[in-house]
This record gives structure tokens, C-alpha cells and sequence, in this order.
């Protein structure tokens, strides 16, 4: 009994001395940069494609991209009109020269660059974005499931695309983006 009574005050006092000494988590600001495509597929095969989309997801994140959100958009009741299959992606910028690119895209001076499209796909981090959608994804969608060109191009007119860059935190051991965790609901009655 004792044994027991010790230990638990024990651990009690432990996890409350760590968290009065805050995380051992080295955070920092990084750039993300995110790229959004949209493929136009017969509404029959929309289940079939995001499933088929979703196992890609292992090599992607083996290339640091992962997957932001895969969701069908624009639903529209007529079922002569395609459904829309909404792909975002996202990577931690990690080169010197693109980090610069995207601290002026970020700042009061980004009106003089022109075109933010031009300007965020000459970065190294968003070219591998778009060949992942363009060069991979999208091929392999269109093979396995006979696609014709068109519905890239019909894709194209709801104007789904996006891209940009995003201050985010990052855990600077994973290099991963930080999410800090979750409160707990304590089971504990309150007196």
C-alpha cells in the first residue's frame, strides 16, 4: 500500500514539475507552400478516384508532401455535369533562396513582383507541388479510370486552383509542422 501511495504522489509530482518547466519542443516560424488542383471526373467514379488518389499518400509523404485536403468541391445536382475532386498538397520550404522568396511574396512589397502564380512556381518546393499533381497524380488518375483530356481543362474553369506560400511553426527536430497538443478533458470530479 504504501509502495503504491508513493508512486502515485510521485508521478503526480513529476508531470506536475515538467509542466510548470514547459515542452522540450524547439518550435520555429518556416514557409510552407501549398498547391490546390482539381480534377473533373464522372460523378459514377468519384468514390473510386478518391480512394485511388488517398494511396498515393505513402510516396508522397515519403517526399515530404503531404496531403492537406482531398474532398470532392462544387457539387452539383445534374448528372450530366462531372464532379470536381479538390487536391491540396503542401511542403516545408527548406532552401535558403526559396525561404527569401517567400518572405518578399509575404511582405508589403509583394504588389511589385507581378504575377503571384509566376512568381511562387519558380520556387523549388512548389515545381515539385505541381509535378506531383500534373506529372503523377493526374496521369495516373486519368490511365487507370480512361480519362480524356477535356476534364483537366473543364477542371480549370471553376477556377479551383491555388497556390501560395504560408508562414507556419515547425518543430524544428521532425522539420514537420508543429500542432500543439490537444487539452485533455479530465475525468476527475470537481468538489
Amino acid at each position: 500500500m504504501k509502495s503504491t501511495l508513493a508512486t502515485i504522489i510521485g508521478t503526480a509530482a513529476l508531470g506536475l514539475i515538467k509542466s510548470k518547466m514547459g515542452s522540450g519542443v524547439k518550435l520555429k516560424y518556416a514557409c510552407l507552400s501549398i498547391h490546390q488542383g482539381a480534377i473533373a471526373i464522372p460523378k459514377s467514379t468519384k468514390e473510386a478516384v478518391l480512394e485511388f488518389i488517398k494511396d498515393f499518400e505513402p510516396m508522397l509523404n515519403l517526399n515530404d508532401v503531404f496531403i492537406e485536403m482531398l474532398q470532392e468541391g462544387l457539387v452539383d445536382d445534374d448528372p450530366e455535369e462531372p464532379a470536381i475532386i479538390v487536391l491540396t498538397t503542401k511542403k516545408i520550404v527548406k532552401s535558403d533562396h526559396e525561404l527569401e522568396r517567400c518572405k518578399l511574396l509575404m511582405s508589403d512589397e509583394a504588389d511589385q513582383l507581378g504575377s503571384y502564380y509566376e512568381y511562387w512556381a519558380e520556387g523549388e518546393t512548389s515545381k515539385e507541388l505541381e509535378h506531383f499533381f500534373y506529372r503523377v497524380i493526374f496521369p495516373a488518375v486519368q490511365q487507370k479510370f480512361g480519362f480524356s483530356d477535356e476534364m483537366i481543362d473543364y477542371a480549370g474553369t471553376y477556377d479551383l486552383f491555388d497556390e501560395e506560400y504560408v508562414k507556419v511553426i515547425i518543430d524544428v527536430e521532425t522539420g514537420k509542422e508543429y500542432e500543439p497538443p490537444k487539452p485533455m478533458k479530465s475525468n476527475l470530479r470537481k468538489r
